[in-house]
């Protein structure tokens, strides 16, 4: 319980009880009580040496812990208004794509936040995508952002917004954390200039594929999965645009799908870049999501190709 000091008209003496007092005290430290569980915050105006003190609204599971002294004060952050309209047909007006992901580092913690998207019916959740190096993994939060306790040195953050139909919206712009390497993984940086030879020609290696592809699963259920391609650039010329082609081993049928345009002819689907992410710079990435159905087991695809030519499967 917080307890502010007795106002000197009401110091209590010695071998007295003074009850009113106690009652004001009392109530004065409910009031600030209910104060911070609405997520108000609290100047230090007036108060020589403090700094303002933000506390986090309690429904919001990723929020911000007090911070004082010189600590500037971490991000807040925003749940979504948890009334859902009443949806009395089919609705396809998919949701207006969130903001830019902006990331701040504070306490510990990396909060990504967003500005939020419009909906005709309303936004149901958000879905961070989130890539480092070669790894794909995504969340769904109920909040205009997420706190993400430590995390990779470089990492890249984009963003989705679902309503309550069900449709998706497109990606944000990415927002990139650090710097990548200089030589991307799995690819082995050369080490010099191999000595030349004379005599019979030889038979040439075949050329190291200029792109690797992570295929992930992010979630699974009976019958249905949603996964994620993340498609990384190892040469040296940029690709604009591309087009990924892979087989589903197992008899998988495509779904809906996000961030490209796509089709499957038997077992082979074929994925093609949209507008805003058909450049994938040397070093850079893109990304595209969908959903799944399966029978008997969901195993991975085992090849990619971009744009005609074979990739490594990261």
């Amino acid at each position: 319980m917080i307890r502010p000091p007795h106002p000197p008209s009401e110091s209590p003496s010695a071998g007295t009880h003074h009850h009113t007092p106690r009652r004001r005290i009392l109530v004065t430290a409910a009031a600030m009580l209910a104060m911070v569980t609405a997520g108000v915050v609290l100047s230090g105006a007036g108060t020589a040496g403090a700094a303002d003190v933000t506390f986090p609204p309690p429904d919001a599971t990723h929020g911000t812990s007090p911070i004082g002294g010189s600590t500037p004060m971490c991000p807040v952050i925003a749940p979504i208004p948890t009334s859902p309209p009443a949806v009395t047909g089919p609705d396809s007006v998919k949701p207006t794509i969130p903001g830019k992901p902006v990331v701040t580092s504070c306490g510990g913690y990396r909060y990504i936040t967003w500005a939020p998207s419009q909906d005709n019916i309303g936004v149901r959740n958000y879905v961070l995508v989130m890539t480092a190096g070669d790894v794909v993994s995504s969340v769904t939060t109920y909040a205009t952002g997420y706190r993400l306790w430590g995390g990779d040195s470089y990492m890249v953050f984009r963003v989705e917004a679902v309503d309550y139909a069900g449709n998706y919206s497109g990606a944000s712009e990415s927002t990139t954390v650090g710097t990548p390497p200089s030589c991307p993984t799995p690819v082995t940086c050369p080490t010099g200039v191999p000595p030349t030879t004379s005599g019979p020609a030889t038979t040439s290696a075949p050329p190291v594929p200029t792109c690797s592809v992570a295929y992930t699963i992010t979630s699974q259920w009976t019958g249905g999965f949603q996964g994620d391609v993340t498609i990384r650039n190892l040469g040296p010329a940029s690709v604009n645009p591309w087009t990924l082609g892979f087989s589903f081993p197992r008899g998988q049928k495509l779904g809906q799908v996000w961030g490209a345009t796509a089709t499957q002819s038997g077992a082979v689907v074929t994925a093609h870049s949209v507008d805003w992410n058909k450049l994938i710079a040397p070093g850079g990435s893109a990304s595209f999501g969908f959903t799944g159905t399966w029978t008997g087991s969901n195993a991975r695809p085992t090849a990619f190709t971009l744009n005609g030519g074979g990739c490594q499967v990261a």
